[in-house]
């Protein structure tokens, strides 16, 4: 009686000191990092022009999270890095727009040639984002000289240059 009597208060101790702690969960957007602290120490930077992108989706592959709430659903935003072993960040900020936007701006402040930063609207970023990934698969694609594919292939190029 005892015992389960003490392992129950300890889980529901142990609980609620994990509640507290992602509480003290807090974001900060400096001028050249964005800052992630607890208790008011920072615990992670990210350097503002290491950030590739920003999205309200879940990531593709393994990513760090810091969330500070338990239910992430419409607080979630994913940072892609340029760089490192770990490419997402998942944070949740208190409210994920307006924190979009001010980190935005801080991107802008630092890196101008951000295009997606220059972007309003999520469905407008993650079409450029989109475009993009097809461009850096169209320039990877092998392109062939002409008359490697054949008689058909030389005809064509020869016309190409006649004109």
């Amino acid at each position: 009686m005892k015992l389960g009597f003490l392992c129950i208060a300890g889980t529901a101790i142990f609980m609620l000191l994990l509640w507290w702690c992602m509480r003290n969960i807090h974001f900060r957007i400096g001028s050249r990092y964005l800052k992630i602290t607890v208790f008011r120490f920072p615990i992670r930077r990210i350097a503002l022009n290491d950030i590739a992108h920003v999205s309200k989706r879940e990531p593709k592959g393994i990513a760090e999270h810091w969330y500070s709430t338990f239910k992430v659903s419409h607080r979630l935003l994913t940072i892609e890095r340029k760089s490192g072993l770990r490419k997402y960040v998942c944070i949740t900020p208190q409210n994920r727009y307006v924190f979009l936007a001010d980190l935005k701006s801080a991107i802008r402040r630092v890196d101008p040639t951000a295009e997606w930063a220059a972007l309003r609207a999520f469905e407008d970023t993650t079409a450029l984002y989109r475009t993009k990934q097809k461009e850096q698969k169209d320039s990877e694609a092998v392109t062939l000289e002409p008359g490697e594919n054949g008689p058909i292939d030389s005809k064509i190029a020869s016309e190409r240059a006649a004109t």
